[in-house]
């Protein structure tokens, strides 16, 4: 089984830019070979300025176009809440894969990641990430927020990640 200790997932700190509803996001291709460089801007965003949805309501809310594209460079900013994003992962191997997503982000709080094989309605949680609890209860102790994602032989995923800071105004 091939393994990939560093995936960044530098590309949640992105700001985002108004795309159509119908633009599509190409599934980033992965192998298991990944050195831990940003994943580049197939991924969409939303703000959840209550902070209080769920991963089904995130979905219909993907699944009405009400998530836009990031593209370029900087932080979400200023924003009470938490935010939603959402990518699509495709192993182009033909193994299984392993992978470790790492988000970069010190002034995050919490994420919570689900996932689900493309086309399935029902997504699983992968972790529940927060800084109020100690790194040894993370599946990966690290001081930054690692999301362990399997992946079977050419199996693509579909991802929902949130994460914000609670009530403290920043992501």
């Amino acid at each position: 089984m091939k393994s990939s200790w560093r995936l960044a997932l530098v590309a949640f700190l992105i700001p985002f830019v108004w795309v159509p509803p119908a633009a599509a996001v190409s599934p980033i291709a992965v192998s298991g070979e990944e050195t831990g460089a940003p994943l580049g801007d197939s991924f969409t965003i939303r703000h959840d300025p209550t902070g209080a949805a769920d991963v089904a309501q995130a979905r219909t809310a993907f699944q009405a176009g009400e998530f836009t594209l990031q593209e370029g460079g900087g932080a979400t900013g200023l924003a009470p809440g938490a935010f939603w994003s959402h990518f699509e992962l495709r192993n182009t191997s033909s193994d299984p894969i392993e992978l470790r997503l790492e988000y970069i982000d010190h002034q995050l709080i919490f994420l919570r990641a689900f996932q689900a094989s493309t086309g399935e309605a029902t997504f699983r949680q992968l972790v529940d990430l927060s800084l109020e609890r100690p790194f040894s209860e993370r599946p990966i102790p690290h001081h930054r927020f690692v999301v362990p994602v399997a992946l079977a032989a050419g199996e693509s995923a579909e991802f929902f990640v949130q994460y914000g800071s609670h009530d403290m105004g920043f992501v």
